[in-house]
């Protein structure tokens, strides 16, 4: 078995995607809560105003003992509008 070359490290590590954890790819989020049953949370980068297409919003719903987190538009994608929260079709 040959040894390992500085070459083979870096091509390996070019192979996958860096994985990040919350604290390290987005500022912490901003929640609205609505209701004790009812809240919007919104993620987006640093400096982003509330009316750019640049949040990717969530709404937790709890019925009795279950709680429910949705996407707006139904996917995990930072496209939408924070101020629309209220307005947006959520789904899983």
């Amino acid at each position: 078995m040959e040894p390992t070359r500085d070459k083979d490290i870096i091509d390996e590590q070019d192979k996958y995607p860096r994985v990040s954890t919350l604290n390290e790819s987005q500022p912490a989020p901003i929640i609205d809560e609505v209701s004790n049953v009812l809240s919007y949370i919104g993620y987006a980068p640093l400096g982003t105003k509330v009316t750019e297409a640049k949040w990717k919003v969530l709404k937790v719903s709890k019925t009795g003992n279950v709680t429910t987190t949705e996407y707006a538009g139904g996917l995990m994608l930072y496209n939408q509008i924070w101020d629309n929260r209220a307005t947006l079709v959520y789904s899983r």
